[in-house]
């Protein structure tokens, strides 16, 4: 991030408008800092960021922005991972609690 201006006129260039883009630029902007976020791709997101696994940071950040009821809505429990053989057999099993979240 590039950082001009005093500390009457602070502006901020965020580069990359993925979460942590976001997150900095919303902090910032609440600070009293005049923020651009510029962000390269040329597509929809809705096909990427499939399963993103929310951490406790992430609950941490929601709620140090305001989103406390957000947080809670964040994405999907899932109580582990089962592994499938082509007719359908379960293979093998992890027991990973885990909320995931998906961009799209």
């Amino acid at each position: 991030m590039a950082l001009v201006g005093t500390s009457k006129n602070r502006r901020a260039l965020v580069i990359g408008g993925s979460m942590a883009g976001l997150f900095t630029a919303l902090s910032l902007l609440r600070d009293g800092w005049d923020v651009h976020v510029y962000e390269r791709i040329g597509s929809e997101l809705s096909g990427r960021g499939a399963g993103i696994v929310t951490h406790a940071e992430l609950l941490d950040i929601l709620k140090a922005c305001g989103a406390d009821s957000a947080a809670a809505r964040v994405g999907v429990f899932v109580p582990g991972r089962r592994v499938f053989s082509r007719d359908g057999r379960i293979t093998g099993e992890l027991p990973l609690e885990q909320v995931v979240t998906s961009w799209g």
